[in-house]
């Protein structure tokens, strides 16, 4: 992560999860945001190319 903000909220929030259920909730929600960036990052691939694609497409005819 590039936000220095959510990176110290992070480590303040894994320094207060020492209990096993806060624990696990940090963890799940880590994930699910690290998942939702990831599937954001592939959308925007995904994207460029089909418009790169069109354009390519376009260009040649």
């Amino acid at each position: 992560m590039k936000d220095e903000n959510l990176v110290d909220a992070f480590g303040t929030w894994e320094a207060l999860s020492q209990t096993p259920e806060t624990r696990f909730a940090y963890e799940i929600r880590l994930k699910v945001i690290i998942n939702d960036k990831a599937r954001l990052s592939d959308a925007i691939d995904k994207g460029e190319e089909r418009g790169t694609g069109k354009r390519n497409s376009k260009s040649s005819t």
